[in-house]
């Protein structure tokens, strides 16, 4: 992975229309009779006669749906109806530029529908349609098994799937701002700026995690203008206000590192802070109640004494960080890496740990009440401290 980073710019996955791609193994929760496939894209290059691939689950006279670009250079929604016949839709002008595309299928109706940038393109198309029922998903290139099969050459950002047929309405209020991972009728959700040893990761619970092939570079890019992010209450009492308010506005604006950064005693409450680094940050007191801390680095930083309750800190690194009598009950560290992480005195009543990584973590005089411990790495001399098998 190549990293092109410069300040104000978040750094994302760029497919080459060569090799790239991503893959995502088979689940019926991403394979749905309904459905609703949304992401942000921004081609390069002028492409006018070759067709891309943004998404597709679809393999030729078989089963499943695309995304993509056609030969002339228009946006296309493809389905595979019962009969084997595939349906286009969509003959939107692809533009250089940040699109937001929308898909919906409504099994009951059967209707499908594109939108772009929360449009309806096109008056709405009825046929019937056979899922995906056996290959996986497939982000920049077919669903073959060549990996240069009719790739895509740009940025895609904000890949979402949803279990229903949203409405123009639910699309025009969600385009623009980033989720959680826990919305309902949500099952994958892709941000293309959570790369680890070649993966991607699906920010919901349900881990449809992507593989990446291809040698695909990792640079930096503008976000789309309208993309916003939480709003967060921060107490006016504080005495660092101007350098929380700093730090809220340069994550606004795409930067991601906070390395070493001072906020004793700030108060960011329901921020969307993640995919951030914080390696070595001083953050005594802090209360980070409700915030998205996902896929961050936290590594060595100081949370002593902090408020952490139902934040999210899944996939983040948390290791040789100093945790001790922070408040992390509800918290969700789901997969997160604790190693070497001092925890002693914390509260970690009620918090999801399934999957972290607990190893040589520092667990004495720790509450864990209603924890969730499902799969997670620690030895058993940590098991006997806390009392569980």
């Amino acid at each position: 992975m190549i990293m092109d980073k410069t300040s104000n710019d978040l750094t994302l996955l760029y497919f080459d229309g060569k090799d790239d791609k991503v893959e995502i193994p088979y689940t019926p929760e991403l394979n749905a009779h309904s459905f609703t496939t949304e992401l942000w894209v921004m081609p390069t290059g002028n492409e006018q006669g070759n067709f891309r691939t943004l998404v597709s689950t679809q393999t030729r006279k078989d089963s499943g749906y695309m995304i993509c670009a056609d030969t002339e250079n228009h946006w296309q929604f493809c389905l595979t109806s019962n009969s084997g016949k595939t349906v286009h839709w969509g003959h939107a002008k692809v533009q250089p530029k940040w699109t937001h595309l929308a898909c919906t299928y409504d099994s009951h109706t059967q209707i499908m529908c594109i939108y772009v940038d929360g449009q309806q393109y096109k008056n709405l198309q009825k046929h019937s349609f056979k899922p995906n029922y056996k290959i996986m998903l497939s982000i920049g290139a077919e669903a073959t098994k060549n990996s240069d099969h009719n790739g895509f050459q740009g940025y895609i950002y904000e890949m979402r799937i949803w279990s229903n047929a949203r409405t123009p309405q639910e699309i025009q209020a969600h385009m623009n701002q980033r989720l959680t991972g826990k919305e309902n009728d949500l099952v994958g959700y892709w941000r293309f700026d959570n790369i680890s040893e070649g993966k991607i990761s699906d920010l919901t619970n349900n881990k449809n995690h992507g593989n990446i092939y291809g040698n695909p570079t990792y640079k930096s890019i503008s976000l789309p203008e309208n993309l916003s992010y939480s709003v967060p209450s921060i107490n006016q009492d504080n005495e660092d206000i101007e350098a929380v308010n700093k730090l809220l506005e340069r994550y606004s604006k795409g930067e991601r590192n906070f390395n070493k950064v001072q906020l004793p005693g700030a108060k960011i409450i329901k921020a969307n802070l993640s995919s951030s680094n914080f390696e070595f940050a001083y953050l005594a007191g802090v209360n980070l109640a409700i915030t998205n801390l996902g896929v961050c680095n936290l590594g060595a930083a100081y949370l002593g004494y902090a408020y952490l309750g139902y934040a999210y800190l899944g996939y983040s690194y948390l290791g040789y960080a100093n945790l001790s009598h922070a408040n992390l009950s509800h918290a969700d560290l789901t997969n997160a890496n604790l190693t070497d992480a001092d925890l002693s005195n914390a509260n970690l009543s009620h918090a999801d740990l399934s999957y972290a990584d607990l190893t040589n973590a520092k667990l004495e005089n720790v509450d864990i009440s209603g924890t969730n411990f499902t799969g997670v790495k620690m030895s058993q001399d940590q098991k006997q401290l806390l009392g569980i098998k």
